[in-house]
């Protein structure tokens, strides 16, 4: 079954899965990063109207800072991506932070957040989403 909307092959083991998951992650990153220095003035994600909005179990799709602000919202990675784009645009140090949760049935299920110096952020609590 995907996970993320990724099929990759068979006995693939979690730790190489989630290896492809931070270097996806970190793509929308930095393409996000790339998009927020060609605009001038880009709305500051936590201060805009954007709020979080969960997938559907069945749904994934990854964002840029763009859709997300076209929208009106994004989910983890979307939201996590901008932040980490604007924080470093700011040139302050900052990464996405890949975490791995369990379902109340079991099943894995992934969040991303922000890490900075001296702390993780999560732009989805803080715009919206319930705290785990």
């Amino acid at each position: 079954m995907p996970i993320l909307g990724l099929e990759l092959s068979d006995g693939l083991s979690r730790e190489a899965f989630e290896a492809v998951v931070r270097d996806l992650v970190e793509v929308l990153c930095r393409h996000t990063g790339r998009l927020l220095a060609e605009r001038p003035r880009p709305k500051r994600l936590l201060e805009s109207p954007v709020r979080y909005q969960r997938e559907s179990e069945n749904e994934e799709r990854w964002r840029d800072i763009g859709v997300v602000l076209r929208e009106g919202y994004g989910d983890c990675e979307d939201l996590s991506c901008a932040l980490v784009a604007e924080l470093r645009a700011a040139g302050k140090p900052a990464e996405p932070l890949l975490e791995r949760r369990r379902r109340r049935d079991g099943r894995p299920v992934y969040h991303v957040t922000v890490l900075t110096k001296d702390r993780v952020l999560d732009p989805s609590i803080a715009l919206g989403a319930r705290a785990p």
